[in-house]
């Protein structure tokens, strides 16, 4: 990103006019009061950067501009122009241009000057804030990801951003100190904490009356056929008038967003996308059956291996594909790795975490094709066997 651009979303709104904050708020379905402008840009940017709101707001766009959304977030930071953004979604300048404009004022697209209109006949230069990159990433791997309801809690945990199981951890009742108590801790320990039935009772006591209603209403679906599909669920809670797939103005719009948030980031209630791309909500099967949870014994420490008996590897080791091989392995056994089949498009979200383990790394994902060539190769001596359940289609292979 070229110096002087300032690329954070709230830089970017508070460098916008009232207009153009009022426009963002109705296409976003945010109420707004009073004439504070800093409180309308704070409602705003907490809002925007909710993958909740997110979510919603990506399945409510037709398709260029959710085109453009979804590559600008995974491309390259940079300022592009729109016969670039064009090259780059493989579409007609024209509607580049008309999906542009209207993601602009949006919010979702920011350029050099916000304050001045969009220019006609001229070459702006556009890019997504480094914030909705972020959250717009994840509902792409979301999506990717398929359906995940039948998933266990541990493997659905770990798709979750850092700052979700902090959140998490701290209304189950944990300390979370930064720094002394690691991702992976807090994920232990969250597990245990759900596993008490009268914990879970006290979690989802400490609900709102429409956080409430979903609760009860998802667990008995989620026990019944899996769970429910969202925009029934809303209806079924008195959250959206019968026959409505979506809100209308911005204040019930806000009502649901805060009973999603108050279920999800208790972690009682979970979002999954099918493999057809609907939305569904859901309560893992740990969460309705607590005290389920297997038990283990808890390993003797390793014993260290003496200096003089370890020989440093040299700088290309011919045992590096093993190396990789056994990595991914140990991935799969922690539960931690999404379902998979032979020729199917592996998360890309799931590859940027397993990234920084392998010997042969790309930048931010593995080198195109490896991690399917590992798992082939781990398939073809008999270490693994493909997952059962169906794999979204895509060229992401």
């Amino acid at each position: 990103m070229e110096r002087g651009v300032v690329r954070n979303l709230l830089g970017r709104l508070n460098a916008r006019s009232s207009g153009d904050i009022i426009r963002i708020a109705e296409r976003w379905q945010i109420p707004l009061s009073g004439n504070d402008a800093r409180r309308h840009v704070g409602a705003l940017y907490r809002t925007m950067t909710d993958i909740r709101a997110a979510r919603t707001f990506y399945a409510h766009l037709t398709p260029e501009p959710a085109a453009l959304v979804a590559s600008l977030a995974v491309a390259s930071s940079g300022l592009r122009t729109l016969a670039e953004i064009a090259e780059l979604v493989s579409l007609p300048e024209g509607a580049t241009r008309d999906a542009a404009v209207w993601l602009f004022y949006a919010g979702v697209l920011a350029r050099e000057g916000d304050r001045q209109e969009l220019p006609v006949g001229a070459t702006p230069r556009l890019f997504q804030p480094r914030e909705l990159e972020q959250v717009f990433t994840r509902v792409r791997d979301e999506i990717e990801l398929g359906d995940m309801r039948r998933e266990s809690l541990r493997s659905l945990m770990s798709i979750l951003d850092d700052g979700d199981i902090e959140e998490a951890a701290r209304a189950w009742g944990l300390q979370v100190i930064p720094g002394l108590r690691s991702r992976d801790q807090l994920t232990e320990e969250l597990q245990r904490l759900m596993d008490e039935p009268d914990r879970v009772k006290r979690v989802s006591g400490t609900l709102s009356q429409d956080g409430t209603a979903l609760w009860e209403a998802i667990r008995e679906a989620s026990e019944r056929d899996g769970g429910m599909l969202l925009s029934d669920a809303l209806v079924e809670t008195g959250l959206l008038p019968s026959g409505s797939t979506s809100p209308r103005d911005a204040l019930r719009a806000a009502r649901i967003l805060q009973a999603l948030q108050d279920v999800e980031r208790r972690l009682l209630i979970w979002h999954s996308y099918d493999n057809d791309g609907r939305r569904w909500l859901f309560v893992p099967h740990e969460i309705r059956h607590p005290g389920m949870r297997p038990r283990t014994l808890p390993l003797d420490p390793l014993t260290p291996v003496p200096d003089d008996d370890v020989t440093a590897d040299p700088t290309c080791h011919p045992h590096a594909l093993a190396w990789d091989l056994l990595t991914l392995m140990r991935e799969l056994a922690s539960h931690r790795s999404p379902v998979w089949q032979p020729g199917e498009p592996l998360a890309r979200g799931w590859q940027r975490q397993i990234n920084g383990q392998l010997w042969f790394a790309g930048e931010q994902t593995p080198p195109e094709g490896y991690t399917g060539f590992l798992l082939s190769l781990a398939l073809m001596v008999g270490i693994i066997e493909p997952g059962t359940k169906p794999a979204r289609s895509g060229a992401d292979k």
